[in-house]
């Protein structure tokens, strides 16, 4: 039962785009195509990897990331 929930989860985060995922995977820690653990960044951080202009804005598309990931998985 647990493999087929793991293995239906990474079948749906393959669904976000690439840009989703990695914001995703460093603000979350986890990574989405083996579920493994990865260091956790901040919202900081991560705004600087991307180039976005604020953090607020990796917020956003981090919520708008998740709630899709819901969307597909519900």
């Amino acid at each position: 039962m647990r493999l087929e929930q793991r293995l239906q989860f990474i079948e749906v985060a393959t669904k976000l785009s690439p840009k989703e995922i990695q914001i995703v995977e460093q603000t979350v820690g986890v990574c989405l195509s083996c579920l493994g653990l990865l260091p956790r960044k901040t919202h900081e951080q991560v705004a600087l990897l991307q180039g976005a202009a604020d953090a607020s804005v990796i917020e956003k598309r981090r919520k708008k990331a998740l709630a899709k990931l819901q969307k597909i998985f519900l």
